[in-house]
């Protein structure tokens, strides 16, 4: 599978490079970012054939199969609606689309969501917090404990316990096999519209 980056030498586009490095058969060919000395010669360091500053550009080649949006949130509704995906409804008082979360559904039918947060107090990365139906789960780096402090064993994990390789492999596989990524938003927008609707009841 052949794949582009879009915000490609951001945080999370590095993190997005570095997770399809590590996956089998899914490789980068086409990367895009606002600045044209900064992508080009991210291209030239990670062996990439195409930089540009133009999604467009990237989007009419024949060796771009998917696209990973890593740009500016801003930037995500119309980059989005460019590469035929479906946003999630806006934040009724910022006016954003509501992306930043990373939405799951998993096989049973239980919905994942994990929302950042506009408010942490510390810098930036420390620390997420994962409230589910059996506990709450802290997360630091590489360090998962429960609400109460106490640390979580990981070594049964098998692929990884990269998150955004995690993420890029259930859309890659997604792809590949035909079907709608557990990631998709279009799976969620009901629980979406429901939580929106009794938010606005309050």
């Amino acid at each position: 599978m052949r794949v582009c980056v879009a915000g490609a030498y951001g945080a999370f586009g590095l993190k997005h490079l570095d997770a399809i490095a590590a996956i089998d058969g899914v490789r980068v060919t086409s990367v895009m970012g606002r600045n044209e000395d900064k992508i080009r010669a991210l291209a030239n360091v990670r062996n990439i054939p195409h930089a540009t500053t133009d999604l467009a550009e990237s989007l009419a080649r024949d060796d771009v199969d998917a696209v990973i949006l890593s740009t500016p949130t801003e930037l995500h509704a119309d980059q989005a609606s460019q590469v035929h995906a479906l946003e999630g409804p806006h934040h009724p008082d910022l006016g954003i689309a509501m992306d930043m979360n990373v939405l799951l559904k998993v096989p049973t039918g239980a919905l994942f969501t994990l929302s950042l947060s506009f408010n942490n107090d510390g810098p930036f990365g420390t620390f997420f917090r994962y409230i589910c139906d059996n506990g709450t789960y802290v997360a630091s780096y590489d360090d998962l404990e429960d609400g109460n402090g106490n640390k979580i064993d990981l070594s049964d994990i098998g692929v990884s316990l990269n998150g955004i390789e995690l993420e890029d492999r259930e859309f890659f596989a997604a792809i590949a096999e035909g079907r709608e990524p557990n990631a998709s938003v279009a799976q969620i927008l009901p629980a979406m519209a429901t939580l929106d609707r009794i938010e606005k009841c309050f």
